[in-house]
């Protein structure tokens, strides 16, 4: 939903992170433009959206040029079910959607009677049968009602509640020369996970809850001490990568790259699932892009240890070519850590 009045998109706000990030962009010839765009430390990490990380975030819009108080906010990792469903392509529409429904609910554990969910067809694969392949996402009410009250209390107009798979996918079609199908690992603090993207549409999505970053700082904290601070700065400037500066990691800190490349092992391991499903249901789509995003892209070493692990290259994810960044918003909005936060402002689009 635009507004007419100011040319402006609603506020896409993504709460995967230790920071909140807003974004809002405008209409251009030919391409987007980041009109503003903040990123906030949270109170309560832990929580969807506490009060008051609700009432910091709005006094910061204020003051970073954000326009009205429409936005789009994306649902946190545990809020959200998904799964791929296989339903009879036989049979009328009624009779598929019931069955989707049901096979949802089995396979999410929700009550549909106290959710919200939706679901879309995938392109055919290579191999056709007798079954359409479809995704779903859901959300419970009461999860749902609990973001929405702690925005509103504090002065949003939510326009829709989102899934970052869905966001994913807006983002990429801000990328220009991408092949038609593009695996994104996006590790945030409160959640990791792999979206595979065929064209514009969401074919695949893994949520990885042992991948995001809050346990592996949990366990270096325990075993090694870390502060936040330590880790931050770990991650920043030595991430997993072989060497630094040119030199050998010491003993000591050899022990924590273990570790590390130990956490993101994971990351790799569903990637090639991920990979493989693409193989197998696609297989006239020889290329396949893979990027990171969120606070992952942040990390030093991370694209090139994954492309290790996997045998095929996994690139830091580009600046999105079709969203014009001015210079006073350049080095925020650049970052692929706000990637998820593009796509939920170009909802409705």
């Amino acid at each position: 939903m635009w507004s007419l009045k100011t040319n402006r998109s609603p506020i896409g706000i993504d709460l995967s992170g230790r920071c909140m990030r807003a974004v809002q962009l405008s209409r251009g010839i030919g391409r987007w433009r980041l009109e503003a765009v903040a990123s906030v430390p949270r109170l309560q990490v832990d929580a969807a959206l506490s009060e008051p990380d609700a009432q910091r975030l709005w006094e910061v819009l204020g003051r970073r040029n954000f326009a009205g108080a429409k936005a789009v906010i994306g649902l946190p990792e545990k809020a959200l079910a998904s799964a791929l469903i296989k339903a009879p392509r036989e049979g009328s529409a009624q009779s598929r959607d019931e069955f989707i429904c049901d096979e949802f609910a089995r396979a999410s554990s929700l009550d549909l009677r106290r959710s919200e969910m939706a679901y879309w067809e995938l392109p055919a694969p290579s191999r056709g049968d007798n079954t359409v392949d479809v995704m779903a996402v859901g959300c419970a009410h009461a999860d749902a009602e609990e973001l929405l009250d702690a925005a509103e209390s504090a002065g949003l107009e939510v326009v829709a509640l989102d899934a970052s798979s869905a966001a994913v996918a807006r983002w990429l079609s801000c990328l220009s020369g991408r092949p038609a199908m593009t695996a994104v690992v996006d590790v945030e603090w409160n959640s990791a996970g792999v979206v595979v993207v065929h064209h514009d549409t969401v074919v695949y999505e893994r949520a990885i809850s042992d991948a995001r970053l809050a346990m592996l700082y949990e366990e270096l904290k325990r075993r090694k001490g870390l502060t936040e601070e330590m880790f931050d700065l770990l991650l920043q400037e030595a991430g997993v990568r072989d060497e630094i500066d040119g030199n050998e990691w010491a003993d000591g800190a050899s022990n924590v790259r273990k570790i590390m490349a130990a956490h993101f092992d994971r990351m790799a391991r569903e990637l090639k699932t991920a990979l493989s499903y693409v193989d197998h249901q696609y297989r006239e789509e020889t290329e396949v892009d893979s990027c990171v995003i969120g606070d992952g892209s942040r990390i030093a070493g991370l694209s090139d240890h994954l492309s290790q692990q996997l045998g095929v290259k996994v690139n830091p994810a580009p600046a999105s070519e079709n969203v014009e960044c001015p210079g006073e918003h350049e080095k925020l909005g650049t970052s692929a850590a706000f990637a998820k936060a593009v796509g939920f402002a170009l909802h409705g689009v």
